[in-house]
C-alpha cells in the first residue's frame, strides 16, 4: 500500500515543496532525485480493493530509456551520500559494477560504524534497500555476502 501512495501522492508533493504545508519544505536536490529514482522500480497495481493485493512483489526493472533519464539526472543532482552513490550504478543495469559499489558501500559501512554503534544504526537501510531491488527488480543472484545483507529480504517472499 505505502508504494503506490509514495509513487503517486506524497513524492509528487514532496517535489512541488508540500504546497499544504505551514511549514517551508526543504529538500536537497539529490535526495529528491534519489526519491524519483527509487520510485520509478515501484509497480501500481489496481484491484477491486485498497490495500496489499496478493502476486508478485511489486517492483519492475524500468526500461533502458528510463533508466538512462534516471542516470542523467543522478550525474547533474550535486553531492551525493554514500547510498546514492551506490544508487547510480543500478541504471547502467551491471550487476558486476553494481555487486563491486555494493561491496565497497558496505566495508566503508562497516568501517564507519565505530566501536559501540547504537542498536538502530546497525543496518544499513540504503544498502539493504538498492541490493533489494538489484535482486528483485533486475533479477540478479547478488554473489555479495554480508551480515548486513539479511538474504531473507534479498529474495521475493513466499507465496
Amino acid at each position: 500500500m505505502i508504494g503506490p501512495l509514495l509513487r503517486e501522492d506524497y513524492a509528487a508533493a514532496i517535489r512541488d515543496g508540500v504546497p499544504y504545508s505551514k511549514r517551508e519544505s526543504v529538500s536537497d536536490p539529490a535526495d529528491v532525485v534519489e526519491m524519483d529514482a527509487l520510485c520509478g522500480y515501484l509497480t501500481v497495481v489496481q484491484g477491486p480493493y485498497q490495500g496489499v493485493l496478493p502476486g508478485p512483489v511489486p517492483l519492475a526493472k524500468r526500461d533502458a530509456a528510463e533508466r538512462a533519464r534516471t542516470a542523467e539526472q543522478l550525474d547533474v543532482a550535486g553531492t551525493r551520500t554514500s547510498d546514492q552513490r551506490l544508487l547510480c550504478v543500478l541504471p547502467d543495469d551491471d550487476q558486476d559494477e553494481c555487486e563491486q559499489a555494493l561491496r565497497e558501500r558496505l566495508v566503508t559501512r562497516r568501517e564507519s560504524v565505530g566501536a559501540d554503534p547504537a542498536a538502530r544504526s546497525l543496518l544499513p537501510l540504503g544498502a539493504v534497500t538498492l541490493a533489494t531491488i538489484a535482486s528483485l527488480a533486475h533479477g540478479w543472484q547478488l554473489g555479495t555476502r554480508s551480515a548486513y545483507l539479511p538474504e531473507a529480504l534479498l529474495s521475493a517472499p513466499q507465496q
